[in-house]
């Protein structure tokens, strides 16, 4: 797995291992400690030092044409909405032609990561949010 910097501060591209065989192909899962540690964290310190988590609470897709491993795909990410607790992100994947491949969403919710309860989005999360909430063009991940 490789853990790769955007360009959109503290968001992270997680690019699995694929493998594949006479059966087809498959990829790594994710794998909590790997993603947090390559990202340059120790795994025991991470949870001591963080304020807060988002978990998925509801996450859909749609796929409008088939994804194939190895192709080169466009990721568009939005910041659909911004709440006091929760956040819903929306994807576009787009293929090498520009064509639409798939949609999707995810909806976050932050909580204190002791108790896990809901809190209000951390300001230093809102404020690194709020470019991306009030553009209107979508963030690009190649």
């Amino acid at each position: 797995m490789r853990v790769i910097t955007s360009e959109i501060p503290g968001v992270l591209i997680v690019e699995p291992e694929v493998f594949g065989d006479e059966r087809g192909f498959f990829y790594e899962s994710y794998n909590e400690r790997a993603f947090i540690e390559q990202a340059g964290i120790a795994y025991e310190q991470h949870f001591a030092i963080t304020s807060y988590a988002a978990p998925v609470v509801h996450a859909e897709a749609d796929y409008r044409l088939p994804i194939r491993p190895g192709e080169h795909l466009t990721v568009e990410v939005r910041l659909e909405r911004l709440g006091v607790s929760s956040m819903t992100m929306a994807f576009r994947v787009l293929g090498p032609e520009g064509e639409e491949r798939a949609t999707g969403r995810e909806t976050h919710v932050t909580v204190d990561p002791g108790r896990f309860v809901s809190i209000p989005i951390p300001a230093e999360l809102r404020a690194a949010l709020a470019p991306i909430a009030e553009s209107e063009t979508p963030q690009t991940v190649r």
